[in-house]
């Protein structure tokens, strides 16, 4: 897959934590064409524990090694990846 087609899909500096650290467990957000259950179930082949469906947004919370997510770059299906991290409402 071409570098610019991966660099829209995930932040650069979270590429290099993936990469850095394959075998590490992570959480991330993957945004997708649709929340079909068909690409659920391309997440738990690839080794990922899907842990919320969205459907406002199609995509998925999941879970799972940094060298597993990193696999999903390829994926056409697959709009954008980042890190689960908590949302904080300001006041």
């Amino acid at each position: 897959i071409e570098k610019a087609k991966i660099m829209a899909k995930i932040d650069p500096e979270f590429l290099q934590s993936l990469k850095s650290r394959p075998q590490e467990s992570g959480s991330v957000i993957i945004r997708t064409r649709s929340n079909a259950p068909a690409n659920a179930a391309q997440l738990a082949k690839a080794g990922l524990k899907v842990t919320q469906t969205f459907s406002l947004v199609p995509g998925f919370a999941a879970t799972g090694q940094a060298g597993d997510i990193l696999t999903l770059l390829d994926k056409p299906w697959v709009l954008s990846i980042e890190a689960d991290k908590p949302v904080r409402m300001s006041e």
